[in-house]
């Protein structure tokens, strides 16, 4: 997985300040970094560090929230649900402009659900997620008109606003009665987008990860999922237009992460993945990757 960037710098740092009124309610702000957000599901994990590689489950791809973001967060916590709301400027922030010139551009509004499942005595949750924001992008489908002279009557258009919808899950099948963090159980993800400007039409995964069957292997980590990526239907119109075929990406991950000590991970990864490119060859990725914890 490449360290996601969309301009700007490819390395960056994020900064936030946090402000607690009670045990539930948390006022957070400043520059947040959204991988490290993605990293904090139980089962699946996230954010590329010890578990899955491939950009889907670690970081999906919403076309709406960026790997850095500048803006506001508040969140709830309740017997019943945890409420969470961000505001934050739609462009990356690893852009020095965003700094600069925050909310220049529109402003997004991202908020989620998160509801603690309990079944058999076994933890998971279930989540919704609903963003909106006001930037406004190119018409995917009058990407042609681009290439038109500029003194031409027929011109681009521009879609005002864009929208974003998901749910997800993670339910143990498994815990461990002395360490209810080791176990094992499935997971699944899917979303839908505006679909134009967005690129990505809607998201769907599914799969299974955990701790180690292995005796006396409980602190390693293991997993296997399922994941597609359905691209826009004015995307492709649009570019069949340049005889170029593009259809959705899907493909299997399977990965095994050896703890050699409890400070020093090693993990195993296998890729198989069918990209989008109409005509492009199936393709194979077998990785190693190996992680020191202070």
């Amino acid at each position: 997985m490449a360290w996601p960037t969309v301009g700007g710098y490819n390395t960056d740092t994020s900064l936030i300040i946090m402000q607690k009124f009670c045990e539930s309610v948390t006022f957070t702000f400043g520059k947040f970094n959204m991988l490290d957000q993605a990293a904090k599901t139980p089962i699946r994990g996230g954010g590329g560090y010890d578990e899955f590689m491939n950009i889907t489950p670690t970081a999906p791809v919403t076309g709406i929230i960026p790997a850095y973001i500048v803006g506001a967060n508040l969140t709830v916590r309740t017997d019943p649900a945890i409420f969470s709301l961000y505001v934050y400027d739609p462009r990356n922030a690893q852009i020095p402009a965003v700094i600069s010139h925050p909310f220049s551009n529109g402003i997004t509004f991202n908020g989620s659900v998160t509801v603690p499942v309990t079944i058999a005595g076994l933890n998971g949750y279930q989540g919704v997620k609903a963003v909106y924001s006001t930037q406004n992008g190119l018409d995917l489908g009058d990407i042609p008109q681009l290439f038109l002279p500029p003194q031409a009557a027929l011109q681009p258009n521009i879609k005002n606003n864009r929208w974003f919808l998901n749910y997800e899950f993670e339910q143990y099948f498994y815990q461990n009665p002395t360490d209810p963090k080791q176990g094992w159980g499935p997971f699944g993800y899917i979303s839908v987008s505006d679909g134009n400007p967005n690129p990505i039409k809607n998201t769907y995964f599914f799969g299974i990860a955990g701790s180690s069957f292995l005796p006396s292997r409980e602190i390693d980590r293991w997993g296997v999922m399922y994941f597609r990526n359905n691209i826009s239907v004015d995307l492709k119109e649009s570019l069949a237009f340049f005889r170029i075929g593009l259809g959705d990406e899907r493909g299997w991950e399977v990965f095994y992460n050896f703890a050699a000590t409890p400070w020093f991970r090693v993990t195993a990864d296998a890729q198989f993945l069918e990209p989008a490119l109409a005509g492009g060859q199936r393709a194979v990725f077998l990785g190693l990757r190996s992680q020191i914890k202070f």
